[in-house]
């Protein structure tokens, strides 16, 4: 075999008949032929200095890699001392010829140490379209490879080793790129070994439990929104470091994304579309409002979603302009954006309805849509990543590819590349990067009000919240599947710790509520393509979807008197459904904050409920159903409300997972007490917790395993053939 060590003794000469294959590189309007030492612009020639084409190959040669300044000096002058100011000018005036001295979207700096090609760049023949190298080598002959002599060596830098460092390049960085082997009589091509591996996340690190990783663009850096020591920011694990690092300012932040040269995270926060500069260095850019997600195109655009269609800005901020239009004929009420295309100009986005259809269109021409034939809808298929020509998604707990023609826009077949838990995202160079778990083993345990264990109910399983029934002799389990969307609600009998399945629809349902009877549980599922609250009766099993809406539906309560259920929008809302006539959503309070997880008091009198937007998250509680005199009721954090039967007493878990107990008077809630240290697993948005109606005796779910967090990484399982 041919190793990287032996193409450098033994470097490919300009005459070789394998240069008739090897002609250059494209990136972007450019084209660079090593061979003529020639660099072209449209097919016309840019003119430059020896020196500048000698910088330009060694940066070409390692193409996405950080090249030192010693690296380049050496190189680029070789046998000649020169001081270090000519390799800064050198730079400048390529930068100059390629019009890169503003936007450094080809050559990036890195201070201190030196420089790297960041453009993406593909081989081509001469006269011929651009093409991948790997099916140029494996047109060689054994002739052509036999033709690689040492004994050809010439002495300038671009003569000896460019077509040695540039093979090796290309073959290592190409997707699906293929090696060469050989022996006394043949060239054999073979592609590299595909790879699975895991990056460990350490403790301190916690991902948002619903969150996936998000490769860059060039596929050196990963970021993802987690907590850090228990408060909510964006961190970056860099490929070439082993410590995890919190970017400031990014606090509460969440759907992250990358601008092109893999420099610039945007994502969003408070309601607004901030950026930041991930090697840090500058504050935080609130460019406007915007919920996401986002993604970034070409010429400093960013396309994001803000409930409703979809919008640009530029990535210095600005005025956002309308991109998309709703079609209120469809029924559509939001448009979500996937990714742009390799042109960075189309995009790929999501009409958000029941049974999602996916388009791609243009921002030159964003009335004109192709519906890609991609099964829709978030039951059975989680939301798309877009790569260049690669979408990505998660097919209940099965890592998928499709490739997209970006000429014709068709799609070829899907190809299942691995077991995986979150959404996958891929780089340029096609890494491909998800969370491969994401939920501990768990266990349902009592214990008292010192926080004394009791007993445990059933087998420990991937249990993530629970739900008493009204006389608290059964339970309401929510029991997590293999991956991130698969999620079924389950009854356990407390007296004899048996579970039974309550539903089965291979998708997300979750968020169940007893009636005061406990002859039906409501919850919320997907099983009609997105969340919507429905109700099955436990006697007859009929089951019943409530209401209709465009707009995610989740169930927070029943109320006392079975009148009502509530329910939330996900557009901050929070609703009234009556149980009894007309099933017409009757809209309370629109939160100026996203809120989560309402409680009613028995009496009807008081609704308790934890915010969402803010650090640490908070319970507060209010009138019902006016919503009017709201205070904060928790001190240094609280979420989780629940009530005793009585409605004397209301708890919460604080932000260190202390149970607390709230004294309730006639109009009055008294200061927070402690009661015990509970162990219990975090996953947003549910309750690991209910309380038994005397307040007595709490069902916990608590963590006996914690999953073994990792980002997985697969390299070559995106083969030529799927380029």
């Amino acid at each position: 075999m041919i190793g990287f060590a032996q193409i450098q003794d033994n470097p490919l000469d300009p005459s070789s008949p394998l240069n008739e294959h090897l002609g250059g590189v494209q990136f972007g309007p450019y084209r660079f032929d090593p061979a003529e030492r020639r660099l072209l612009r449209d097919g016309h020639d840019v003119p430059l200095p020896p020196k500048a084409v000698d910088l330009l190959a060694a940066l070409i040669a390692r193409a996405g890699r950080l090249v030192t300044k010693d690296t380049l000096l050496k190189e680029v002058w070789p046998d000649t001392f020169v001081e270090e100011g000519s390799l800064p000018y050198t730079v400048s005036v390529l930068r100059k010829a390629l019009g890169d001295e503003s936007t450094e979207c080809y050559i990036d700096t890195v201070q201190k140490r030196g420089y790297r090609f960041i453009a993406e760049i593909r081989t081509v023949q001469t006269g011929v379209t651009a093409k991948p190298l790997s099916a140029d080598i494996e047109g060689a002959t054994a002739a052509d490879v036999e033709a690689v002599s040492p004994t050809r060596r010439r002495s300038h830098w671009t003569r000896r080793t460019w077509y040695s460092a540039f093979a090796a390049s290309m073959l290592l960085l190409t997707g699906g790129a293929s090696v060469l082997m050989r022996d006394s009589a043949s060239a054999v091509v073979a592609p590299l070994p595909r790879a699975r591996f895991d990056i460990p996340i350490p403790d301190h690190v916690e991902p948002f439990a619903f969150g996936g990783p998000t490769i860059s663009p060039d596929g050196r850096q990963v970021v993802i929104s987690a907590r850090v020591d228990g408060k909510p920011r964006l961190v970056i694990r860099s490929l070439e470091s082993t410590v995890p690092l919190t970017v400031p300012g990014t606090e509460d932040a969440f759907d992250p994304f990358w601008s092109p040269d893999s420099r610039t995270i945007g994502f969003f926060a408070d309601g607004k579309l901030k950026t930041v500069l991930a090697a840090g260095g500058r504050p935080v850019l609130t460019l406007c409002d915007g919920i996401g997600p986002g993604a970034w195109g070409a010429d400093g655009v960013i396309v994001f979603s803000n409930g409703g269609p979809l919008y640009r800005v530029a990535d210095n901020g600005g005025v956002p302009e309308s991109v998309t239009t709703l079609d209120k004929f469809r029924g559509e009420t939001n448009h979500v954006v996937m990714g742009f295309l390799s042109d960075g100009r189309r995009f790929v986005f999501s009409d958000n309805r029941r049974l999602a259809t996916y388009y791609v269109t243009s921002l030159s021409s964003p009335s004109e849509r192709h519906k890609l034939a991609i099964p829709g809808g978030t039951q059975g298929v989680m939301d798309l990543f877009t790569s260049n020509d690669r979408l990505l998604y998660n097919k209940r707990g099965t890592i998928t590819l499709q490739t997209l023609d970006e000429k014709t826009l068709e799609l070829r077949a899907p190809v299942a590349l691995a077991d995986g838990w979150s959404k996958p995202t891929a780089s340029r160079t096609g890494t491909v990067v998800f969370r491969s778990s994401g939920f501990p083993t768990t266990q349902l345990v009592w214990v008292n009000r010192a926080g004394r264990r009791l007993s445990t109910v059933g087998a420990p399983d991937t249990y993530l919240s629970v739900e008493l029934s009204p006389t608290a002799t059964r339970a309401a389990v929510v029991h997590a599947g293999p991956w991130i969307y698969d999620m079924d609600v389950w009854l356990a009998d407390l007296a004899t710790g048996v579970f039974t399945p309550l539903t089965d629809h291979k998708g997300l349902e979750a968020d169940p509520a007893w009636s005061p009877d406990e002859r039906r549980i409501a919850y919320s599922s997907d099983q009609d393509g997105h969340r919507l609250p429905f109700v099955k009766d436990l006697i007859t099993g009929a089951e019943d979807r409530l209401v209709d809406n465009d707009d995610d539906i989740v169930v927070d309560d029943w109320t006392a008197d079975g009148r009502f259920l509530i329910v939330r929008e996900r557009r901050r809302s929070v609703s009234a459904l009556p149980m009894t006539g007309e099933a017409t959503l009757r809209r309370l309070i629109a939160m100026p904050a996203p809120t989560d997880q309402s409680q009613i008091s028995p009496d009807g009198h008081w609704v308790a409920f934890q915010s969402v937007g803010s650090d640490p998250v908070n319970l507060y509680i209010a009138e019902f159903p006016s919503f009017s005199g709201r205070r904060q009721v928790s001190i240094a954090g609280g979420s989780q409300p629940r009530w005793r039967g009585d409605g004397k007493e209301l708890f919460y878990l604080a932000a260190d997972n202390m149970m607390m107990s709230v004294e309730v008077g006639s109009g009055t809630f008294a200061t927070p007490r402690p009661l015990f240290q509970a162990a219990r697993a975090r996953v947003d948005g549910m309750s690991q917790y209910d309380v038994t109606p005397d307040g007595q005796r709490f069902l916990i779910v608590q963590p006996i395993q914690s999953p073994r967090e990792a980002f997985t990484f697969l390299l070559n399982w995106i083969s030529p053939d799927s380029q």
